[in-house]
């Protein structure tokens, strides 16, 4: 159920209707204020409009900006989940601190409804804080999964969670869209409808939560209640419950092999998620309707992808199955870097539903199925996992964002990410080669 709950925030902030709205925002802000230049398309097909924004003396493409603040906000929360982690594994404290961070998220992503273009540098400051909170309670979300469900459960519970993310957040956007469509309803213009969607994802996201809270389990700490609750002691027994971990992970070659693939393979993954409708609506200028209907095909489409790639598991076995998305998702990269016509955007975007869903389940099941059994320190072990993702997305977005600065092409950028796919192949092989201890 907490997929049904964040999964909005996926789709309707950083996926569908955020994206479109702030492209269409930078380019008001950018054409009012002189910031609009003429750049030759890489094709060398056309020359296009692309928007600037100004931060201080630094004038920076809107495209590039959206990279950079989702690198800073998931590079903020990859500094601290390490210690939270261990905090939340010593003193029982998961729940609280995932509680946490689903109030300060929902509360950014109601914060979004003052983004105009005179307040545009808010939104940003809303649009990094909600992504920070989103990954800090994926953190102690995602280490629940070894304790809800047993080892043969896990590839299946992880694609059902995916796929309840996928329907709750398909059937909010439907309901927004509906709204955005027609503003009249409500008695307001298209822009504030826009801006009230971002409170219903707020709200969504905070309410069936709660859902989640309730019916965890209870928690067993690995250290003894009531010591050392200043914050230099919280700080210490984090790092403590780290080293913990290290050493232990220090035994399990295999395990450090995969947290070496999943870096990688997230580094591309993740981006081509968080940008995909940027691209759409900057570098193939699709209509806001055809665009939205393509992003909804391919939460569809992800839902079966989910079910069947967990259900080839028992013949493949997981890191086959990795591999073999690793390599279609190369092919998209290559595809982003080439497409010119609709169709062959809308191609691709079925292709990549289908693995989008198959990859995110059999990576998350497959590192619960890799740590140790009847640990207590799933959080810490998870803080890993988490953190190996966080700064991957740092990498796959900042240098999506430099390399489309630099050249002026998103294209170039979506061709660059196919490197991080080839890298992630490598590990998986090295896996594939030692079939000790691997995943089944």
């Amino acid at each position: 159920m907490y997929d049904w709950a964040n999964s909005v925030y996926n789709l309707c902030i950083t996926t569908a209707i955020f994206p479109i709205y702030y492209s269409s925002l930078a380019t008001t802000v950018s054409e009012q204020n002189g910031w609009t230049r003429q750049v030759q398309d890489s094709l060398g097909q056309a020359s296009t409009s692309v928007s600037f924004l100004r931060l201080g003396n630094w004038e920076v493409p809107a495209s590039s900006l959206y990279s950079y603040a989702l690198a800073l906000a998931y590079l903020s929360i990859a500094l601290i989940s390490p210690l939270l982690s261990g905090m939340a594994d010593y003193g029982a404290r998961r729940k609280a601190m995932m509680n946490l961070f689903i109030i300060v998220g929902s509360l950014a992503c109601v914060g979004l409804y003052g983004m105009t273009a005179d307040f545009w540098m808010w939104g940003i400051v809303c649009f990094v804080l909600a992504a920070f909170s989103w990954a800090g309670s994926a953190l102690f979300y995602n280490s629940f999964l070894p304790v809800i469900a047993s080892e043969d459960r896990i590839d299946a519970v992880s694609a059902q969670g995916f796929a309840y993310g996928y329907v709750g957040s398909v059937l909010l956007l439907v309901i927004n869209l509906v709204f955005i469509m027609n503003p009249g309803w409500l008695g307001m213009e298209t822009g504030e409808v826009t801006r009230l969607s971002f409170v219903s994802v707020g709200l969504w996201w905070w309410g069936f939560s709660r859902i989640t809270i309730a019916g965890l389990p209870s928690e067993e700490a690995s250290g003894a209640q009531g010591l050392r609750t200043t914050l230099w002691g919280w700080l210490r027994i984090g790092w403590a419950e780290l080293r913990g971990v290290m050493v232990t992970m220090k035994g399990m070659p295999t395990l450090r092999t995969f947290l070496l693939a999943y870096f990688f393979t997230c580094a591309g993954l993740q981006t081509i998620m968080l940008v995909a409708s940027l691209f759409g609506a900057e570098v193939l200028r699709l209509p806001t309707d055809r665009l939205i209907a393509v992003i909804l095909l391919i939460q569809l489409i992800a839902i079966v992808g989910s079910f069947a790639f967990a259900r080839l598991v028992p013949r493949w076995g997981n890191i086959l199955l990795l591999m073999l998305t690793g390599l279609v998702w190369i092919l998209v990269c290559i595809a982003a870097a080439v497409v010119t016509k609709e169709w062959e955007f809308y191609t691709m975007a079925g292709v990549v539903g289908v693995i989008m869903g198959g990859s995110q389940t059999l990576l998350r099941s497959t590192y619960a199925k890799m740590i140790p059994h009847q640990t207590k320190n799933n959080a810490s072990f998870f803080s890993f996992y988490d953190l190996t993702e966080k700064i991957a997305i740092v990498f796959g977005t900042f240098s999506f964002g430099l390399i489309n600065q630099w050249t002026g092409s998103m294209r170039n950028s979506a061709l660059f990410l196919a490197l991080y796919f080839v890298i992630g192949l490598f590990f998986f092989a090295r896996m594939l080669r030692s079939p000790k201890n691997q995943p089944r």
